[in-house]
């Protein structure tokens, strides 16, 4: 087999599996928090303005705009006016987290039809279709997550590590084995991990651990031990150890929603991970 061919057989499909496709609306004047469920979740804005917030930045979206998310990001969101938007929820082990600095690009003409006939594809169980559109879409949306200029080489050979990272979903990563698999100094996995994201490569892991705990403490229907393990915690006292020092609140008082600074419904809170899911990507009233 000739090199092309060894490549092409090496291909894995990017999208593992959508969780969901919706579309909603919102009143102007209202302002709600939300916790992002884990993988990737992609918002495009039908009509209204919105100002988000989201790790301290500060993003005003409109009609036409896509919104990238990361499981386990914390979004308050401002309702300028009456806003409608499309969101999918999916998993994609293969692609990188969205770039915190291109969060938002604008759209193209056709994007609406696009993403209603995901959203019917999805409502009538048309994987094949809706899995078709969503990669038309992320073809379109290649800038979001794009390694050009976005950090030099250093960003490049980080960003790298973070992919290997989640295909394998590794939350545990020993530096010296980073190392030897990209072929890199410490010290250079040092400084590319730091000019990346602003975090030695330890704390940068222990950011991954918490996002995705917190997203499955919201978002899915596992237990805090099996929640633990799937970290790669020995122990899931450790787990909650760590948790707690991270969040100031424990594992067990976030699943109850009695600790996690998002507000429960005030009718029957939702129990499975589907109602769960929803919620937090419908958001929640502040």
């Amino acid at each position: 087999m000739n090199e092309r061919g060894q490549q092409l057989s090496g291909l894995i499909a990017p999208v593992e599996r959508i969780a969901g496709v919706w579309r909603f609306e919102r009143r102007g004047g209202i302002r709600t928090l939300a916790v992002v469920p884990p993988g990737h979740l992609l918002h495009y804005v039908v009509r209204g303005r919105c100002r988000l917030r989201i790790a301290g930045e500060v993003l005003d979206v409109g009609a036409g705009d896509w919104i990238g998310y990361a499981g386990g990001d914390r979004v308050e969101s401002e309702f300028l006016s009456d806003y409608g938007f499309y969101s999918v929820s999916f998993h994609a082990p293969g692609l990188p987290a969205f770039a915190p600095s291109r969060r938002v690009m604008r759209g193209w003409e056709d994007a609406e039809k696009g993403f209603a006939a995901m959203e019917v594809a999805y409502r009538c169980g048309d994987a094949l279709s809706a899995h078709a559109r969503l990669l038309e879409i992320l073809q379109r949306l290649r800038p979001l997550w794009t390694e050009s200029g976005d950090g030099g080489v250093p960003g490049r050979r980080w960003r790298a590590v973070e992919r290997y990272l989640a295909e394998k979903r590794l939350f545990h990563a020993d530096v010296a084995v980073l190392c030897r698999r990209f072929h890199l100094s410490r010290a250079t996995l040092l400084r590319d991990c730091r000019a990346a994201t602003g975090f030695s490569p330890g704390r940068r892991l222990r950011v991954r651990r918490m996002n995705e705990a917190l997203a499955l403490l919201h978002c899915s229907d596992r237990n805090i031990s099996e929640i633990a393990a799937d970290l790669g915690y020995p122990r899931v006292q450790e787990f909650s150890r760590e948790f707690t020092r991270f969040f100031g609140r424990s594992p067990r008082a976030v699943r109850a929603g009695n600790g996690d600074g998002v507000p429960q419904r005030q009718s029957s809170a939702p129990s499975t991970a589907e109602e769960r899911m929803t919620a937090m990507i419908d958001t929640l009233p502040l």
